[in-house]
């Protein structure tokens, strides 16, 4: 029997089987790229209303909340259009379809944006906690670990607090 040649459960896969099965085709790779470009080339107030759901064969589907939405972005395709070719040089994008359907969650990563830092009061945590979050420099995670501190401490607080004396 050849190597890799099993077919019964918990046999031996050829290593192509499994790099395919962990790692996206080069189209699917470019969908993901297309879809996520879209969160960062429009305005905060388009996002809230339609959102990049499939790339294929040159099309970026972007489902919207209103048929309303619908037309206008019709209207903004072609900055929109730019946009993602400049983003993406060598991607093949042709049209942008826009259409009425479920919004898909707004993914955790965020968009990065030029808003002035957000103020934490770091007096609140403890001082190898502040100074931990004074050296991270994305605004938004640093905002996300703060809040998780907090969190984190509340429920410690409560914990003691219900402990019997």
């Amino acid at each position: 029997m050849a190597l890799g040649s099993r077919n019964r459960k918990g046999g031996i896969s050829s290593l192509s089987d499994v790099l395919g099965k962990a790692y996206p085709a080069p189209a699917e790779l470019a969908g993901a790229r297309v879809m996520a470009a879209w969160s960062d080339v429009v305005p905060e107030r388009v996002l809230d209303a339609a959102r990049a759901v499939r790339f294929s064969r040159g099309t970026l589907t972007v489902h919207t909340k209103s048929s309303a939405w619908a037309n206008e972005l019709v209207m903004m395709m072609p900055g929109f259009l730019a946009a993602m070719r400049k983003k993406l040089p060598g991607t093949q994008i042709v049209q942008i379809h826009f259409k009425v359907g479920p919004l898909p969650e707004r993914s955790l990563r965020g968009r990065a944006t030029a808003t002035a830092p957000t103020r934490l009061a770091l007096d609140e945590l403890p001082e190898e906690v502040g100074r931990a979050l004074a050296t991270i420099r994305d605004d938004e995670l640093r905002t996300v670990v703060h809040e998780a501190a907090q969190l984190g401490m509340a429920k410690e607080k409560r914990r003691r607090q219900n402990e019997p004396r």
